[in-house]
């Protein structure tokens, strides 16, 4: 492996970097972990009776289409998350966004969205991934009305290799892996009372050698009761379990469970508040080679904060705490807080902030260990044309871990084009 970069590609990194800027995602916005997302978010979801306006730019008899292209271009001064063994890259990545719906009467529609992408380093290709990505927010979804009962068929897929999507993960280039959330969810809306009852099967699956021994499968079963007590306050109580099946034996089979209580309301007109409270655990096996015997039993809490400040100016607040699956270990207890602003300074510029805290404390065994991440991003976006825009971002993170070499920091900057068909 080697430390020090080409002169050749130095001068690709000079260039580059003088030329074109990337922009990079703020992190935690998208930020995807190895688990689905806790009951209550997905109930959250099942609860809505009517979908978003969809708004297109292309038609095929009865099914509507929006099309976007997007070509990114990257400056990563540490690839591999490394403290000491840093390697600089630039990667393209372009892009295309398809969301479609088909209203099959007037009360059923299916819906398909797919985003992928491909990643290319100029100077480290054997990071290239062997397939194409494809955006946490692709699915297959079908909503059927019958009576006071939305019944809805989904299933939601990915394929991500972003080793920074996990705060365990460090002195690592690739974390390519395909996940995929199949089941069905019933919401019965009693008008001010709405009850959700669903089932998915999650599978994890890692694409390449050195992650294989988290694939696994998982049996999710959810429940949420919603009680709305006026037009700005909702009140409820969320539940879910899920069976944990690993295909080899480095981490323990398990059995997690969670119960709580939620809010959400509108402060003002300005401002809007969910906050979910509740306890969660999981019991595991024994006897798996990552040497954790640990069970996980504590409380969850995750508040968030929405404020339109003016016409021009929103932010949203997240802060919370809970627990998830570890990656070498049983658990790791989960402590967060992220921040983002969006600043529209006219018809033609935006200006973006984001930043984060998170603290992580892995239950045991073997390889536990405790690390904070701190980071945050700025990103300018200019509208060219009606349809294409151009946005320049940096983003930076630093990790502190209590394990030796696995400290590392990051600078992510550069340009993205995005064009709207």
């Amino acid at each position: 492996m080697r430390n020090l970069l080409s002169p050749l590609s130095a001068l690709r990194y000079l260039a580059g970097t003088a030329a074109v800027l990337t922009v990079v995602t703020p992190l935690l916005e998208a930020q995807e972990s190895i688990r689905p997302s806790l009951a209550g978010s997905m109930a959250s979801e099942a609860r809505r009776t009517a979908a978003p306006p969809f708004i297109y730019n292309l038609k095929a008899g009865p099914v509507i289409f929006d099309l976007n292209g997007s070509f990114d271009i990257e400056f990563n001064d540490n690839i591999n998350l490394s403290e000491n063994n840093r390697r600089a890259d630039i990667i393209l990545r372009p892009g295309l966004e398809l969301n479609s719906l088909w209203q099959v009467t007037p009360i059923n529609a299916l819906r398909f969205d797919l985003g992928i992408s491909y990643a290319a380093y100029l100077d480290h290709s054997r990071n290239n991934p062997d397939t194409i990505l494809i955006a946490p927010n692709s699915q297959l979804s079908f909503d059927i009305f019958v009576g006071d009962f939305k019944i809805n068929l989904h299933d939601r897929f990915s394929i991500l290799q972003d080793p920074l999507d996990d705060i365990s993960i460090s002195n690592t280039e690739d974390f390519t892996r395909f996940q995929n959330d199949a089941g069905i969810s019933v919401l019965w809306d009693l008008n001010d009372v709405k009850l959700v009852l669903g089932y998915d099967h999650y599978n994890f699956k890692a694409i390449g050698g050195d992650f294989n021994y988290l694939d696994r499968s998982e049996e999710q079963f959810s429940f949420s009761a919603a009680f709305r007590l006026s037009d700005v306050n909702t009140v409820g109580i969320d539940a879910g379990t899920a069976l944990i099946d690993y295909d080899e034996s480095f981490n323990n089979d398990g059995v997690t469970y969670q119960v709580g209580a939620f809010v959400e309301s509108t402060l003002t007109n300005y401002l809007r508040l969910r906050l979910a409270v509740g306890y969660q655990g999981i019991s595991f096996d024994t006897g798996a080679s990552n040497g954790d015997s640990s069970d996980s039993s504590s409380p969850y809490a995750v508040l968030t904060l929405a404020h339109r400040l003016n016409p021009y100016v929103t932010e949203t607040l997240t802060a919370g705490r809970e627990t998830r699956l570890g990656l070498t270990t049983n658990s790791i207890d989960l402590t967060f807080a992220r921040y983002t602003a969006s600043w529209r300074l006219n018809p033609t510029i935006t200006l973006n902030f984001d930043a984060f805290f998170e603290d992580a404390d892995e239950s045991g065994g073997f390889f536990s260990e405790n690390a904070q991440r701190y980071g945050g991003g700025v990103s300018f976006d200019y509208r060219l044309t009606q349809k294409l825009v151009v946005g320049v971002r940096y983003q930076y993170i630093l990790k502190d871990s209590d394990l030796d070499n696995r400290d590392y920091y990051q600078n992510r900057v550069g340009v993205h084009f995005n064009y709207n068909f």
